[in-house]
């Protein structure tokens, strides 16, 4: 599909469904608001692209690029997003559930408010990520880079981030709840506020 075919087909509310846009060049384009279900978007270029409350539901978005997108409350549902590249792209109050993100770049992004409920991020890098207010619930996050990030009011809720990193990292008030922090070093980190609630801390 053309770009141009897909930002009207967006623009007029159509529901896209079981299309295979593999690879497909949609840099920079208007695609707010559209609705893609079980769609094949594996190595699309959406560099730059405006995403905003856009619905992926059930997507394959393997090796996608698309830093510097607006993504402002863009929900995934159950994709799979391994290797994709979301650098430096807006994900406040998006939804990631039980979506696959193992391997994914999100260095940089914005995630606050933020929702991840089952979803697994192994190796992730998360390096820089404003993640203030976010929720991560039921989610497993090991071995993820998140030095230097922001973690103020964030909550985890009976995750698994065995192994990750946090150097730098700048927390406030957070809540880890039934989450294990198994191997996890807390040099240089600073913890003001936070509250461990059944945490596993060996």
């Amino acid at each position: 599909m053309s770009p141009d075919l897909l930002e009207i087909a967006v623009s007029i509310g159509e529901t896209l469904e079981n299309l295979d846009l593999s690879k497909g060049a949609y840099a920079g384009r208007s695609l707010g608001g559209g609705v893609f279900s079980r769609m094949n978007f594996a190595q699309v270029d959406f560099r730059g692209a405006d995403l905003r409350e856009t619905v992926f539901d059930q997507c394959d978005l393997r090796g996608a690029i698309v830093p510097n997108a607006n993504l402002r409350r863009a929900v995934f549902n159950r994709c799979v997003l391994d290797h994709a590249d979301l650098r430096a792209s807006n994900l406040h109050g998006a939804v990631f559930s039980e979506c696959d993100l193992v391997h994914a770049q999100l260095a940089q992004c914005t995630m606050s408010m933020a929702i991840v409920a089952k979803c697994k991020l192994d190796h992730a890098v998360l390096r820089g990520a404003q993640l203030d207010a976010a929720l991560f619930s039921q989610s497993v996050l090991l071995d993820v880079c998140a030095d230097d990030t922001s973690w103020q009011y964030t909550a985890l809720n009976e995750c698994d981030v065995s192994h990750l990193t946090w150097t730098g990292a700048r927390m406030l008030r957070n809540v880890f709840f039934k989450t294990s922090l198994r191997g996890m070093s807390f040099a240089g980190t600073q913890l003001e506020g936070c509250q461990f609630s059944s945490a596993d801390l060996s």
